[in-house]
């Protein structure tokens, strides 16, 4: 997604939700360290997303766990619908 875009889809989304816009943010970082490898030779992306997409796909992974925790506690904090696939997603890339 580029910032444009992004830029346009983050109101209509979040509507003042923190955990919407902490996911977000951790998505944007993913995004940027693409953009980043775009340009690079297929061993330096390689190498690029090894020392930064992999530790912050695991942090988000994380997040995505304690944050499921705390919504699934009753907290008030609704549970994002798009959570398990998120999940899914996130195991598949292991």
């Amino acid at each position: 997604m580029s910032a444009p875009s992004n830029a346009i889809f983050r109101p209509a989304c979040c509507q003042g939700s923190q955990v919407a816009e902490q996911a977000l943010h951790r998505i944007a970082q993913l995004y940027a360290i693409g953009q980043q490898a775009h340009h690079l030779a297929p061993a330096q992306r390689l190498a690029l997303r090894q020392q930064k997409a992999v530790p912050a796909l695991a942090d988000l992974h994380v997040w995505l766990l304690a944050t499921r925790r705390i919504a699934v506690a009753g907290s008030g904090t609704p549970r994002p619908s798009s959570m398990p696939e998120a999940l899914a997603g996130a195991a598949a890339l292991r």
